[in-house]
């Protein structure tokens, strides 16, 4: 007995067979399409890839016009580029696609120059580039990334994990940063103008939307800058940047009056000389919250379960 693995989908519309399909999981998909020329046809459909987040080792950095080429990722959005050794025809191929967001961890960008990497920066929506796993970015290159954010750009959100910021411009470094909507900085080795000037830019109004603050120290802000600043956004994680008493109580003294955070992460701050009534009226007004290992009094944590 013969099994017939065609679909009999003739007397539905192709919008309605692309939609049934995009009930997949990209895992199901790559099954189906192997299954005959009609099944790789449907299931190979660009609309139903549009989401899929490209992952390329850096074996396959050669082979990347061809990936690239492939009908089924023409309309793709996410790259992750891994371990390997980036150069300025791969970035030209990825900026010359539909490709809006893009990972880089543990590749070498030594050998692309400012402006090609600056140019396809630009383009893109959303970055992220950490250099735990290895990644090589000169100074130059960041420099002129900055730049470039301060003038024409779509980039609306930028993670930089353990990338050395120091020698930025601080007036560019502001600027680019308060351009922003989603920002998250971990351990950038960042000066204390730095820091005291984005939150000083911040207070007086910003983009930013969502601030992810890790590992860099922000002890010399001016509590009242960083407690308005944060108390303007809608997501806040703030750990370990070494904040002292009299930052973290006037951040929940400008919270207790109001607050557009609806995700507050501060844990591992120590929150111990914030007044008991104070924390639970701040973190009652917020969605979600996470103060674990904050070192809470029990008149704090008392107050907090009243």
């Amino acid at each position: 007995m013969s099994v017939n693995t065609e679909p009999d989908f003739s007397h539905l519309p192709k919008e309605i067979i692309i939609k049934i399909l995009s009930l997949l999981s990209y895992k199901d998909l790559t099954v189906l399409v192997r299954v005959s020329k009609i099944w790789w046809e449907l299931g190979g459909d660009p609309f139903l890839w549009r989401h899929f987040n490209l992952m390329v080792p850096g074996s396959n950095f050669d082979q990347l016009d061809r990936i690239l080429g492939m009908q089924r990722l023409a309309s793709i959005s996410y790259i992750s580029c891994l371990h390997g050794e980036l150069e300025g025809r791969h970035l030209d191929m990825i900026r010359n696609t539909s490709i809006r967001h893009m990972d880089i961890s543990g590749s070498d960008l030594t050998r692309v120059s400012s402006e090609v990497l600056a140019a396809l920066v630009n383009k893109m929506v959303s970055l992220s580039l950490s250099n735990k796993t290895g990644t090589k970015l000169m100074n130059p290159q960041k420099i002129q990334i900055f730049q470039l954010m301060t003038e024409k750009k779509s980039l609306n959100e930028l993670q930089l994990l353990f990338i050395d910021l120091s020698e930025v411009s601080v007036n560019i470094f502001t600027k680019a940063i308060n351009s922003l909507e989603r920002v998250s900085l971990k351990r950038n080795n960042l000066t204390e103008e730095h820091m005291a000037q984005l939150f000083q830019v911040m207070a007086r109004g910003t983009k930013i939307k969502e601030l992810k603050m890790m590992k860099n120290d922000l002890n010399s802000v001016p509590y009242a800058d960083l407690a308005k600043s944060l108390n303007s956004l809608e997501k806040v994680e703030v750990l370990h940047c070494r904040l002292y008493p009299p930052q973290t109580e006037a951040l929940f003294e400008e919270m207790s009056k109001g607050t557009t955070i609806c995700d507050l992460n501060l844990k591992f701050n120590i929150l111990s000389s914030v007044n008991p009534e104070i924390l639970s009226l701040a973190l009652g007004k917020i969605e979600s919250v996470n103060i674990s290992g904050c070192r809470l009094k029990h008149d704090q944590v008392s107050k907090l379960f009243e």
